[in-house]
């Protein structure tokens, strides 16, 4: 993969950062016997040479469309995040306007941006996930972004 992920333009050929036999996933930790098995990657960090972009050079890990948060958040961390959420409504003039989370998890931000008073949906990829946010109420799509021709019937949003 020498070509953006985004724009699809070449990625300069010398890398920013290099991580040598880094762990294989940082979610989903291998179960006790296949440590035996288990080998390091090497993690290279490289940049567009068009838009700017920097990423992953190589192949995402196999989990990469899912959203993985902790099962909850801290009263204080859920308060941040709503102040967060509302000072964003309010410098783009974003109340009552239409929202989207692209990975959305199990709605614990969407149900915080409803709540400081935005009109939230949701796309998310783990069909669980999806269950768990219907469950609570909240318009979620079951999907992933795959590329420039994907469409919600939910669109437009004003905001993502």
């Amino acid at each position: 993969m020498d070509h953006c992920r985004v724009c699809g333009m070449e990625l300069f050929s010398e890398p920013l950062l290099e991580w040598p036999n880094m762990p294989r996933a940082a979610q989903y930790l291998p179960e006790a016997q296949a440590l035996a098995t288990e080998t390091g990657v090497d993690l290279v960090v490289r940049q567009c040479s068009g838009c700017g972009l920097v990423q992953l050079w190589g192949e995402p890990v196999p989990y990469y469309r899912d959203v993985i948060r902790a099962a909850g958040i801290s009263s204080e961390m859920r308060a941040f995040r709503a102040q967060q959420f509302a000072d964003f409504l309010e410098q783009y003039s974003l109340r009552g306007q239409r929202f989207l989370e692209v990975g959305c998890g199990r709605g614990e931000y969407l149900t915080i941006m409803q709540e400081v008073g935005a009109e939230a949906y949701g796309l998310e990829h783990l069909p669980e996930s999806v269950v768990a946010c219907r469950q609570q109420g909240l318009a979620v799509q079951e999907g992933f972004m795959e590329g420039a021709d994907t469409r919600l019937p939910e669109a437009p949003f004003e905001a993502f």
